[in-house]
């Protein structure tokens, strides 16, 4: 997507702060224990792989109402 110049700025800056918060996360482990604690999960692996599956979901629903074949306005060539 990258090299057809299809992936836009706005997906890129969604990935970059996925990947960022995953990455924080991920070696600031008091840090997740504490976010886990925040939202009642027992076992903080489990509440890091519930933050990447609602970033997933995010884009999802970005990707909905922002649909890449729209952009030029709607109109349909064949």
């Amino acid at each position: 997507m990258i090299r057809r110049r299809r992936l836009r700025k706005g997906y890129f800056i969604l990935w970059l702060a996925g990947g960022v918060i995953m990455l924080i996360f991920s070696l600031k482990k008091h840090w997740l224990n504490l976010a886990s604690d925040a939202a009642g999960t027992f076992y903080p692996p489990s509440f890091l792989f519930f933050i990447g599956m609602l970033f997933i979901l995010l884009i999802l629903i970005h990707g909905k109402f922002h649909p890449a074949g729209l952009r030029n306005g709607g109109s349909v060539s064949a």
